[in-house]
């Protein structure tokens, strides 16, 4: 028999083949993880530069300290969306490894992304929220119509493009979402 030696040499083929990918998706993983790390640190750093610029602020006689606590509700709504950020990050970073339908939120995906992008002041059209779902588009609709009938979230439209919706948490919606994360922040600094 002749084939044995062609079929030794496909199944090795084959087998590198699957090496190769192996290889190439640890990679993207392994590239995911360090940008994660990347801001992350980014983090960090801005953080500390917040406490370092606050604590001068507060030891400034000159320091007009009415404004001190506009200046703190500010930063912390600027932490609240960093942790809301990160939380998506870590579910992006989660289907690397574990197969995507097993963990699939696309209601939360899309309120971590909505807290996150609103407080920073950008604008969220309904394709973008689709595409922070990571779930197919008539998944992602039905779970936007969802949170719009939960009173989760508004529909309304674009003044500069009517053919673009936009999205945007309600505010008992944002208040829920500062809530969770404040209690997930308190959980950590506990730990």
């Amino acid at each position: 028999m002749n084939h044995s030696p062609i079929l030794c040499i496909a199944t090795s083929i084959t087998n590198l083949e699957t090496d190769m990918t192996l290889h190439d998706k640890r990679l993207k993983q392994a590239a995911r993880l360090q940008e994660n790390a990347n801001a992350l640190s980014n983090q960090a750093m801005a953080l500390s530069q917040l406490a370092e610029d606050l604590l001068a602020d507060i030891e400034d006689p000159d320091m007009d300290h009415r404004w001190l606590g506009q200046r703190l509700d500010f930063e912390n709504e600027m932490l609240l969306a960093a942790s809301a950020e990160r939380m998506y990050r870590d579910r992006a970073a989660r289907r690397s490894f574990f197969p995507q339908e097993l963990f699939a939120e696309p209601a939360w995906d899309v309120l971590l992304d909505l807290f996150a992008k609103e407080v920073r002041g950008q604008r969220v059209p309904i394709g973008k929220a689709i595409a922070a779902s990571h779930a197919p588009h008539a998944t992602a609709l039905r779970h936007i119509n969802s949170l719009v009938d939960a009173e989760m979230i508004e529909r309304r439209g674009n003044d500069d493009d009517q053919r673009v919706a936009l999205l945007s948490l309600t505010k008992e919606a944002r208040r829920s979402m500062r809530a969770y994360l404040r209690s997930k922040a308190a959980v950590a600094a506990a730990s």
